[in-house]
């Protein structure tokens, strides 16, 4: 790779030099002060031997020069956005390598696991899964020396049999000791097995890695493997032997890095969805297939799409949940009458103007619309044009005026009222036969504003003819029983991500 600080050092001056200086004014004119920084802070704590260790210090001290000031503060808006997600704090992360360390940094939770800043090879890594148990209780042994790749060397211990290499720490002992704290901290029934396909991985190893015991485990490669279940796709390194260095970024045009392409939140919440199941893969039989589709001829008793569900193959709705429950089943709906249940969902852009576009739709009719937004202000272009429409109400409630992520706790109780009392006077102004579109409601069941049961105990009782939209990104799987369409918006590329806001006339 070349050296750290010297790249570091030549990104400053290229920064420093027009037309970068006038772009980045307010971040060049500290360029000075903080090569000095890196030059002469002092290595607590580490070795003078450690020369990796340093150079790693000095570029992350160095990554707004090379990636550019707003991406640092977008990637900050990401990991805490990435936190508001996460509903399962009480990770162990397994990791054969730093992408497991990495990722609890970026969600600020504590090392429970000893796998930090270490790497293991995935041969061995997946005899060590194996049996856990055994080798936690092992004790180290036969300690040598391997060279780094950035200078120096760094220790390599036996866990029993198992070679484990403490690419970032400056001694032995400092390894050992931060290997016994972590262990302790284990939780033995929230264990999360995370690999990668690098250092030699065959495909004989994939398939040992797929039948460990543990139900939670994911190995990132650099190819499909549609066979394998644990195994997740990371894409731009097809034409490698295996994934590259997964925490860097993608591109110098991006706050996202390679790991991020893996939903780790996801996973850890238990909702992870695969890439290859997302996509909607007609049967067999072509034209036919299409034309017998469109004619209703291939659909079943309810009229449903023998298309592949988004949830994977073979997919079954569940039971009512009256039925879960205990109650009685939902009766069946008439499909073409009034009163179907939608969720539009998903991480790409479109949702709320899918949403919006039925709401024009039933307005054209002469249906009466009640559009109600949670944790939105009600003034983007779509709000302001409904509003002049006769028939349609629109109201809206978000008192603080930020993002979830981004609320204290008093915030966030004043914002739970504040939703309660809209989805109740929503519910109030509805009227049937029309239609009712709760935008962004599955962001304020998520977030922990509105109560579960209190929407299900609509969706259950509410009038016949009622037609019901529902947007967010993760509806809760309860409130997904209870509908009749369910269409997911999967972002490929967004201009956010390359620092573009939010438009005026587009996106607001």
């Amino acid at each position: 790779m070349g050296s750290a600080f010297f790249v570091c050092r030549k990104e400053s001056e290229r920064v420093r030099a027009p037309p970068f200086r006038r772009i980045l004014h307010p971040f060049a004119t500290k360029l000075p002060s903080i090569d000095n920084r890196i030059d002469r802070r002092p290595q607590i704590g580490y070795t003078g031997n450690n020369t990796a260790l340093r150079r790693l210090t000095a570029c992350q001290r160095c990554e707004g020069i090379v990636m550019g000031n707003r991406n640092i503060k977008l990637r900050q808006h990401y990991t805490a956005y990435q936190r508001w997600r996460l509903h399962n704090t009480n990770i162990t992360l397994i990791s054969s390598n730093c992408t497991g360390g990495c990722i609890l940094r970026d969600l600020n939770l504590p090392f429970t696991s000893p796998f930090i800043n270490l790497f293991i090879k995935p041969h061995d890594f997946i005899k060590l899964c194996e049996n856990l148990e055994h080798y936690m209780g092992s004790a180290f042994h036969d300690v040598y020396s391997e060279p780094h790749p950035e200078g120096g060397v760094y220790p390599v211990a036996l866990l029993d049999d198992i070679p484990i290499h403490f690419m970032h720490y400056s001694s032995a002992e400092e390894a050992f000791a931060q290997w016994e704290k972590r262990k302790a901290r284990m939780d033995w029934d929230n264990i999360y097995i995370l690999c990668t396909d690098r250092d030699g991985c065959t495909y004989e190893d994939l398939l040992r890695f797929d039948q460990l015991k543990y139900r939670h485990k994911a190995i990132l490669c650099n190819q499909k493997y549609p066979e394998i279940q644990s195994a997740f796709y990371i894409p731009g390194f097809e034409n490698q032997n295996s994934v590259g260095n997964i925490i860097n970024y993608i591109n110098d045009h991006t706050y996202k890095k390679y790991y991020d392409l893996f939903d780790y939140v996801g996973w850890f919440n238990g909702k992870l969805d695969r890439q290859r199941e997302r996509a909607f893969v007609p049967p067999a039989g072509g034209m036919k297939f299409l034309l017998d589709f469109f004619t209703k001829k291939s659909r079943g008793s309810r009229g449903r799409s023998p298309w592949r569900c988004p949830r994977g193959p073979g997919f079954q709705r569940a039971a009512p949940f009256g039925a879960r429950c205990g109650g009685e089943p939902r009766e069946e709906k008439d499909m073409q009458q009034m009163g179907l249940v939608h969720i539009y969902c998903g991480n790409g852009k479109g949702k709320t103007t899918a949403a919006m576009g039925l709401a024009l739709r039933a307005a054209g009719r002469g249906l009466p619309v009640v559009v109600a937004q949670f944790l939105k202000d009600g003034e983007s272009g779509e709000c302001q044009m409904l509003r002049q429409l006769p028939g349609v109400t629109v109201i809206a409630g978000n008192p603080c005026g930020k993002f979830s992520f981004q609320m204290c706790q008093e915030e966030r109780d004043q914002t739970a009222c504040c939703l309660t009392q809209l989805f109740r006077e929503a519910v109030q102004k509805a009227k049937s036969p029309g239609l009712l579109v709760l935008d962004e409601i599955c962001a304020a069941l998520s977030g922990g504003f509105l109560q579960e049961d209190e929407v299900l105990g609509f969706l259950q009782a509410k009038p016949a003819e009622l037609e019901v939209v529902m947007t967010g990104r993760e509806p809760p799987e309860r409130i997904c029983e209870m509908a009749d369409y369910i269409s997911e918006i999967m972002k490929r590329r967004h201009p956010y991500d390359k620092g573009v806001p939010a438009r005026v006339g587009i996106e607001k």
